[in-house]
Protein backbone atom coordinates (compact mmCIF):
# COMPACT_ATOMS: atom_id res chain seq x y z
CA UNK A 1 0.00 0.00 0.00
CA UNK A 2 2.70 2.42 0.87
CA UNK A 3 4.25 1.86 -2.19
CA UNK A 4 1.34 2.37 -4.42
CA UNK A 5 0.53 5.45 -2.14
CA UNK A 6 4.15 6.78 -3.16
CA UNK A 7 3.47 6.30 -7.31
CA UNK A 8 0.50 7.94 -7.11
CA UNK A 9 2.56 11.01 -5.14
CA UNK A 10 5.24 10.94 -7.94
CA UNK A 11 2.76 10.68 -10.69
CA UNK A 12 0.90 13.84 -8.84
CA UNK A 13 4.06 15.42 -8.70
CA UNK A 14 4.70 15.10 -12.43
CA UNK A 15 1.32 16.30 -13.36
CA UNK A 16 1.54 19.46 -11.31
CA UNK A 17 4.77 20.31 -12.48
CA UNK A 18 3.65 19.92 -16.09
CA UNK A 19 0.79 21.88 -15.62
CA UNK A 20 2.81 24.59 -14.03
CA UNK A 21 5.01 24.37 -17.34
CA UNK A 22 2.35 25.40 -19.13
CA UNK A 23 1.00 28.14 -16.78
CA UNK A 24 3.36 31.04 -18.51
CA UNK A 25 1.05 33.74 -18.23
CA UNK A 26 -0.21 35.66 -15.00
CA UNK A 27 -3.41 36.64 -14.55
CA UNK A 28 -2.93 40.47 -13.78
CA UNK A 29 -5.58 42.92 -12.35
CA UNK A 30 -5.16 46.02 -12.36
CA UNK A 31 -7.59 49.30 -10.87
CA UNK A 32 -7.39 52.89 -11.34
CA UNK A 33 -6.29 55.38 -8.53
CA UNK A 34 -7.05 59.56 -9.52
CA UNK A 35 -6.27 62.52 -7.45
CA UNK A 36 -4.34 65.24 -7.23
CA UNK A 37 -2.42 66.44 -4.56
CA UNK A 38 -0.76 70.16 -3.59
CA UNK A 39 2.71 68.82 -2.07
CA UNK A 40 3.19 72.57 -0.50
CA UNK A 41 3.13 74.00 -4.32
CA UNK A 42 4.51 70.65 -6.18
CA UNK A 43 2.10 69.69 -8.01
CA UNK A 44 1.47 65.39 -7.58
CA UNK A 45 -1.05 64.27 -10.09
CA UNK A 46 -2.08 60.67 -9.66
CA UNK A 47 -3.51 59.13 -12.47
CA UNK A 48 -1.77 55.14 -11.90
CA UNK A 49 -2.57 52.45 -13.22
CA UNK A 50 -2.02 50.26 -9.88
CA UNK A 51 -1.75 46.25 -10.07
CA UNK A 52 -4.39 44.53 -7.20
CA UNK A 53 -2.49 42.69 -4.53
CA UNK A 54 -4.53 40.04 -2.56
CA UNK A 55 -5.39 41.36 0.95
CA UNK A 56 -3.17 39.37 3.63
CA UNK A 57 -0.52 39.48 0.61
CA UNK A 58 2.82 38.79 2.78
CA UNK A 59 6.39 39.76 1.45
CA UNK A 60 9.74 39.24 2.64
CA UNK A 61 13.08 40.00 1.41
CA UNK A 62 15.59 37.76 -0.29
CA UNK A 63 19.41 37.48 -1.27
CA UNK A 64 20.12 36.63 -4.84
CA UNK A 65 23.74 35.79 -5.30
CA UNK A 66 25.42 36.51 -8.77
CA UNK A 67 26.03 33.11 -10.97
CA UNK A 68 29.12 31.26 -10.33
CA UNK A 69 31.07 29.56 -13.30
CA UNK A 70 29.76 26.64 -13.17
CA UNK A 71 26.54 28.00 -12.72
CA UNK A 72 27.33 30.07 -16.23
CA UNK A 73 28.04 26.96 -17.84
CA UNK A 74 24.79 25.00 -16.96
CA UNK A 75 22.34 27.59 -17.25
CA UNK A 76 23.68 27.92 -20.72
CA UNK A 77 23.94 24.00 -21.40
CA UNK A 78 20.37 23.83 -20.32
CA UNK A 79 18.11 26.57 -22.85
CA UNK A 80 17.37 25.00 -26.10
CA UNK A 81 18.83 27.71 -27.67
CA UNK A 82 18.09 26.28 -31.35
CA UNK A 83 14.08 26.68 -29.91
CA UNK A 84 14.40 30.69 -29.99
CA UNK A 85 15.75 30.43 -33.29
CA UNK A 86 19.47 30.60 -32.75
CA UNK A 87 22.05 28.73 -35.14
CA UNK A 88 24.81 26.79 -33.38
CA UNK A 89 26.17 25.53 -36.42
CA UNK A 90 28.93 28.06 -36.53
CA UNK A 91 30.75 28.72 -33.49
CA UNK A 92 31.55 27.79 -30.30
CA UNK A 93 31.09 28.27 -26.24
CA UNK A 94 33.55 30.68 -24.36
CA UNK A 95 33.64 29.49 -20.89
CA UNK A 96 34.01 31.72 -18.43
CA UNK A 97 37.52 33.13 -17.02
CA UNK A 98 39.58 35.51 -14.92
CA UNK A 99 38.78 37.87 -17.39
CA UNK A 100 35.19 37.84 -18.27
CA UNK A 101 32.77 36.03 -15.85
CA UNK A 102 30.35 35.27 -18.48
CA UNK A 103 29.76 32.40 -20.82
CA UNK A 104 29.22 33.07 -24.17
CA UNK A 105 28.35 31.24 -27.79
CA UNK A 106 31.12 33.31 -30.49
CA UNK A 107 29.73 32.90 -34.39
CA UNK A 108 32.97 32.25 -36.59
CA UNK A 109 34.02 33.58 -39.01
CA UNK A 110 30.98 36.37 -38.14
CA UNK A 111 30.17 38.36 -35.25
CA UNK A 112 26.42 37.19 -35.03
CA UNK A 113 24.68 35.34 -33.96
CA UNK A 114 25.86 35.71 -30.37
CA UNK A 115 24.45 34.82 -26.91
CA UNK A 116 25.59 35.70 -23.64
CA UNK A 117 25.19 35.07 -20.26
CA UNK A 118 26.22 36.71 -17.79
CA UNK A 119 27.16 36.68 -13.90
CA UNK A 120 24.48 39.11 -12.98
CA UNK A 121 21.42 36.82 -13.71
CA UNK A 122 20.71 38.16 -17.23
CA UNK A 123 21.39 36.99 -20.94
CA UNK A 124 21.43 38.24 -24.45
CA UNK A 125 20.37 36.63 -27.11
CA UNK A 126 21.14 38.43 -30.66
CA UNK A 127 20.30 36.08 -34.04
CA UNK A 128 21.65 39.10 -36.30
CA UNK A 129 22.82 42.42 -36.29
CA UNK A 130 20.34 44.32 -34.79
CA UNK A 131 21.64 47.93 -34.16
CA UNK A 132 19.05 49.57 -36.41
CA UNK A 133 16.23 48.74 -33.90
CA UNK A 134 17.59 51.24 -31.75
CA UNK A 135 17.58 54.62 -33.48
CA UNK A 136 13.92 56.21 -32.36
CA UNK A 137 13.78 57.87 -35.55
CA UNK A 138 12.89 54.33 -36.88
CA UNK A 139 11.09 52.80 -33.82
CA UNK A 140 8.13 54.26 -32.37
CA UNK A 141 5.93 53.64 -29.43
CA UNK A 142 2.27 52.04 -29.71
CA UNK A 143 -0.50 50.58 -27.10
CA UNK A 144 0.09 47.53 -25.65
CA UNK A 145 -2.52 46.51 -27.83
CA UNK A 146 -0.96 47.09 -31.31
CA UNK A 147 1.95 45.00 -31.04
CA UNK A 148 1.13 42.93 -34.38
CA UNK A 149 2.61 44.19 -37.81
CA UNK A 150 1.79 42.37 -41.46
CA UNK A 151 3.17 39.11 -41.24
CA UNK A 152 3.66 39.19 -37.19
CA UNK A 153 0.22 38.20 -35.31
CA UNK A 154 -0.29 38.85 -31.83
CA UNK A 155 -0.51 35.28 -31.66
CA UNK A 156 2.90 34.68 -32.97
CA UNK A 157 4.27 37.18 -30.76
CA UNK A 158 2.50 35.16 -28.28
CA UNK A 159 3.74 31.57 -28.99
CA UNK A 160 7.58 33.44 -29.42
CA UNK A 161 7.31 35.04 -25.94
CA UNK A 162 6.04 31.78 -24.65
CA UNK A 163 9.25 29.86 -26.08
CA UNK A 164 11.64 32.16 -24.61
CA UNK A 165 9.84 32.11 -21.04
CA UNK A 166 9.84 28.03 -20.97
CA UNK A 167 13.11 27.81 -21.95
CA UNK A 168 14.43 30.09 -19.21
CA UNK A 169 11.67 29.21 -16.66
CA UNK A 170 9.77 32.14 -16.16
CA UNK A 171 6.70 33.43 -16.30
CA UNK A 172 5.20 36.46 -17.60
CA UNK A 173 2.68 39.38 -17.37
CA UNK A 174 0.97 41.67 -19.72
CA UNK A 175 2.86 43.47 -21.89
CA UNK A 176 4.71 46.55 -20.36
CA UNK A 177 5.76 48.59 -23.85
CA UNK A 178 5.67 48.18 -27.50
CA UNK A 179 8.11 49.12 -30.36
CA UNK A 180 7.53 48.92 -33.66
CA UNK A 181 8.83 49.39 -37.01
CA UNK A 182 6.52 48.22 -40.13
CA UNK A 183 8.21 50.78 -42.73
CA UNK A 184 10.59 48.53 -45.13
CA UNK A 185 11.84 52.07 -46.66
CA UNK A 186 12.99 53.44 -43.21
CA UNK A 187 13.93 50.00 -41.91
CA UNK A 188 16.15 49.98 -45.40
CA UNK A 189 17.71 53.33 -44.94
CA UNK A 190 19.19 52.45 -41.26
CA UNK A 191 20.19 49.11 -42.19
CA UNK A 192 22.33 50.39 -45.33
CA UNK A 193 23.80 53.34 -42.82
CA UNK A 194 24.31 50.72 -40.37
CA UNK A 195 26.28 48.79 -43.20
CA UNK A 196 28.79 51.42 -43.73
CA UNK A 197 29.31 52.12 -40.10
CA UNK A 198 30.73 48.77 -40.21
CA UNK A 199 32.61 49.70 -43.79
CA UNK A 200 30.51 47.29 -45.46
CA UNK A 201 29.09 47.79 -48.90
CA UNK A 202 25.66 46.82 -49.27
CA UNK A 203 22.56 47.50 -51.26
CA UNK A 204 19.65 46.62 -49.23
CA UNK A 205 16.73 46.24 -51.81
CA UNK A 206 13.00 47.12 -50.47
CA UNK A 207 11.82 42.93 -50.45
CA UNK A 208 14.76 42.40 -48.11
CA UNK A 209 14.00 45.35 -45.77
CA UNK A 210 10.26 44.07 -45.55
CA UNK A 211 11.55 40.87 -43.83
CA UNK A 212 13.29 43.11 -41.15
CA UNK A 213 10.64 45.31 -40.22
CA UNK A 214 9.74 44.59 -36.40
CA UNK A 215 8.02 44.98 -33.49
CA UNK A 216 10.01 45.11 -29.71
CA UNK A 217 7.71 43.78 -26.97
CA UNK A 218 8.76 44.14 -23.45
CA UNK A 219 6.99 41.88 -20.90
CA UNK A 220 7.41 41.78 -16.99
CA UNK A 221 9.11 38.42 -15.62
CA UNK A 222 7.61 36.58 -12.61
CA UNK A 223 9.60 34.36 -10.70
CA UNK A 224 8.52 32.02 -8.23
CA UNK A 225 5.52 33.60 -8.23
CA UNK A 226 7.13 36.67 -7.42
CA UNK A 227 7.08 39.95 -9.98
CA UNK A 228 10.89 41.43 -10.54
CA UNK A 229 11.86 44.55 -11.41
CA UNK A 230 10.16 45.54 -14.67
CA UNK A 231 11.59 49.05 -14.60
CA UNK A 232 15.13 50.55 -16.36
CA UNK A 233 18.25 49.64 -14.90
CA UNK A 234 19.47 52.25 -12.44
CA UNK A 235 21.71 52.91 -9.24
CA UNK A 236 21.11 54.01 -6.02
CA UNK A 237 22.71 57.51 -4.43
CA UNK A 238 25.64 55.15 -3.13
CA UNK A 239 26.06 53.62 -6.89
CA UNK A 240 24.59 50.50 -5.85
CA UNK A 241 23.45 48.71 -9.21
CA UNK A 242 19.46 48.12 -9.56
CA UNK A 243 18.87 45.34 -11.78
CA UNK A 244 16.10 45.86 -14.95
CA UNK A 245 14.56 41.77 -14.66
CA UNK A 246 11.79 42.77 -17.10
CA UNK A 247 12.35 40.68 -20.49
CA UNK A 248 12.73 42.08 -23.86
CA UNK A 249 11.96 40.04 -27.21
CA UNK A 250 12.23 41.38 -30.94
CA UNK A 251 10.92 39.57 -33.62
CA UNK A 252 11.12 40.35 -37.39
CA UNK A 253 8.73 39.37 -40.47
CA UNK A 254 11.07 37.47 -42.03
CA UNK A 255 13.03 35.79 -39.36
CA UNK A 256 11.30 35.20 -35.88
CA UNK A 257 12.64 36.37 -33.41
CA UNK A 258 15.67 38.85 -33.77
CA UNK A 259 17.21 39.90 -29.86
CA UNK A 260 15.85 38.58 -26.40
CA UNK A 261 17.22 40.14 -22.75
CA UNK A 262 16.14 38.92 -19.89
CA UNK A 263 17.23 37.18 -16.25
CA UNK A 264 18.18 34.09 -16.17
CA UNK A 265 17.56 32.86 -12.12
CA UNK A 266 18.32 29.56 -10.51
CA UNK A 267 15.96 28.98 -7.35
CA UNK A 268 19.38 27.56 -5.57
CA UNK A 269 21.07 30.88 -5.79
CA UNK A 270 18.01 33.19 -4.29
CA UNK A 271 17.00 32.34 -0.26
CA UNK A 272 15.04 34.50 2.02
CA UNK A 273 16.68 36.49 4.15
CA UNK A 274 13.76 37.86 6.62
CA UNK A 275 10.32 36.86 7.85
CA UNK A 276 7.03 37.03 6.15
CA UNK A 277 5.44 40.68 7.23
CA UNK A 278 2.63 42.09 5.71
CA UNK A 279 2.78 44.44 2.72
CA UNK A 280 1.12 47.86 3.06
CA UNK A 281 -1.50 49.25 0.52
CA UNK A 282 -1.63 51.25 -2.74
CA UNK A 283 -2.58 53.51 -1.07
CA UNK A 284 -0.64 53.69 1.90
CA UNK A 285 2.70 53.70 -0.86
CA UNK A 286 1.13 56.62 -2.36
CA UNK A 287 0.96 58.66 0.75
CA UNK A 288 4.48 57.71 1.61
CA UNK A 289 4.96 59.33 -1.91
CA UNK A 290 3.06 62.57 -0.67
CA UNK A 291 5.09 62.82 1.77
CA UNK A 292 8.32 62.80 0.20
CA UNK A 293 7.39 65.66 -2.73
CA UNK A 294 5.68 67.61 0.19
CA UNK A 295 9.30 67.74 1.62
CA UNK A 296 11.34 67.45 -1.35
CA UNK A 297 13.07 71.26 -2.77
CA UNK A 298 13.74 71.05 -6.22
CA UNK A 299 12.96 74.91 -7.40
CA UNK A 300 13.51 73.50 -11.12
CA UNK A 301 10.49 70.82 -11.10
CA UNK A 302 7.11 71.58 -12.14
CA UNK A 303 5.15 68.62 -11.90
CA UNK A 304 5.13 64.70 -10.94
CA UNK A 305 2.40 62.52 -12.43
CA UNK A 306 2.38 58.66 -10.95
CA UNK A 307 1.81 56.51 -13.98
CA UNK A 308 1.83 53.21 -12.77
CA UNK A 309 2.18 51.31 -9.23
CA UNK A 310 2.78 47.72 -9.38
CA UNK A 311 4.65 45.48 -6.05
CA UNK A 312 7.55 44.06 -7.37
CA UNK A 313 10.81 42.70 -5.85
CA UNK A 314 14.20 44.89 -6.60
CA UNK A 315 17.60 43.86 -6.85
CA UNK A 316 19.50 46.11 -5.66
CA UNK A 317 23.46 45.45 -5.13
CA UNK A 318 24.82 44.74 -1.59
CA UNK A 319 28.40 46.81 -2.04
CA UNK A 320 29.42 49.19 -5.11
CA UNK A 321 30.60 46.16 -7.04
CA UNK A 322 27.81 43.82 -7.07
CA UNK A 323 30.43 41.08 -5.94
CA UNK A 324 28.38 39.87 -2.89
CA UNK A 325 25.33 39.51 -4.91
CA UNK A 326 21.59 41.61 -4.42
CA UNK A 327 18.99 42.01 -1.71
CA UNK A 328 15.72 41.39 -3.34
CA UNK A 329 13.30 43.63 -1.55
CA UNK A 330 9.40 43.68 -2.06
CA UNK A 331 8.50 47.34 -3.40
CA UNK A 332 6.15 49.28 -4.39
CA UNK A 333 7.53 50.64 -7.81
CA UNK A 334 6.27 53.65 -9.25
CA UNK A 335 6.32 54.70 -12.56
CA UNK A 336 6.52 58.62 -12.67
CA UNK A 337 6.64 61.14 -15.41
CA UNK A 338 8.30 64.46 -14.52
CA UNK A 339 8.01 68.04 -15.85
CA UNK A 340 11.06 70.47 -15.24
CA UNK A 341 12.56 73.88 -16.11
CA UNK A 342 16.26 73.80 -17.71
CA UNK A 343 16.95 76.63 -17.26
CA UNK A 344 20.25 76.49 -19.62
CA UNK A 345 17.85 76.05 -22.31
CA UNK A 346 15.01 77.33 -20.77
CA UNK A 347 12.94 74.86 -21.83
CA UNK A 348 10.36 72.60 -20.24
CA UNK A 349 11.95 69.06 -20.34
CA UNK A 350 10.11 65.64 -19.76
CA UNK A 351 11.53 62.43 -17.74
CA UNK A 352 10.23 59.02 -16.79
CA UNK A 353 11.59 57.34 -14.06
CA UNK A 354 10.82 54.90 -11.48
CA UNK A 355 10.54 55.19 -7.59
CA UNK A 356 10.78 52.37 -5.44
CA UNK A 357 8.84 52.01 -1.85
CA UNK A 358 9.83 49.37 0.66
CA UNK A 359 6.23 47.26 0.83
CA UNK A 360 6.49 46.96 4.11
CA UNK A 361 7.64 49.75 6.14
CA UNK A 362 6.88 52.28 3.04
CA UNK A 363 10.48 53.68 3.27
CA UNK A 364 12.10 54.66 0.09
CA UNK A 365 14.17 52.42 -1.33
CA UNK A 366 15.57 54.85 -4.97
Amino acid sequence: MKKVWSMFLLILFCFTSAVAEDDIWVEETWKQIDREVDCDGLPLLIHARVLSVPDGTEACEYHLDKLGDDDLVEKGQQINWPALGFDMSHGKWRRPDKIGHDYAFVSEPEIYPYCCIFSYCQFIMKNRRQLYLSPYTVRKYVNSDDAEIKDISKEQIKAYAETVATECGFQLGNILRVYKCDDAETVREYMIAEAKDCEKETDIDLDTAIEYTFTDVIYPVYFNGLRLYSGERTATQNEREILNMNMRMAVTAGHGILVVEGPIIDSDHMKAVTDMKPVISAEEALRHMEEKYANLYRNDLRSVTVQELTLEYVPVATDPSAEKGYTVYPAWVAQTHEKWWDYDSNELQDWIGYEAYDARTGEEIF
